[in-house]
């Protein structure tokens, strides 16, 4: 089954208005592809840990999962999409979170990052997150 999984930003939720409008989006227009969206712990070690093991849920069910991930969510899509070679959509992606004193130690984000491959990423920045189009996020990680 095809899966889209949504990663929500740092002290976001699920039911967030961005996860909101794409499980909307999704459910008219692709209601074959499933959505998932999961609180993720505020701590972003243990917030990347909890993605990545979500993940490993599905692909071991073996689901074709892609990712949508925005803001901090956006850094884990990054690295998730790298290490198992998923699509995924970024939304504004916190791009070097080692940056931030409290968030990813920098040799969890190096191991991560070094064998990226940003074309199967579609990274996208919107100054007003009322302007997100969903169509194209899901059409481009779904591959229409």
């Amino acid at each position: 089954m095809r899966v889209i999984l949504y990663l929500h930003g740092f002290l976001s939720s699920k039911d967030a208005k961005k996860p909101k409008l794409t499980k909307d989006f999704l459910k008219k227009n692709f209601p074959n592809v499933k959505y998932d969206c999961i609180n993720l712990p505020a701590d972003p070690v243990k917030g990347y840990a909890c993605a990545e093991e979500w993940v490993q849920k599905y692909l071991l069910k073996g689901d074709k999962v892609s990712l949508i991930g925005s803001s901090l969510g956006g850094f884990y899509a990054m690295c998730l999409a790298s290490k198992y070679q998923l699509r995924a959509a970024l939304i504004n992606p916190c791009v070097n979170p080692c940056a931030i004193p409290f968030a990813i130690p920098r040799s969890v984000a190096l191991s991560s990052t070094k064998s990226l491959k940003l074309q199967s990423l579609n990274i996208i920045n919107c100054k007003n997150n009322n302007n997100i189009n969903a169509g194209a996020i899901v059409g481009g990680i779904i591959g229409i």
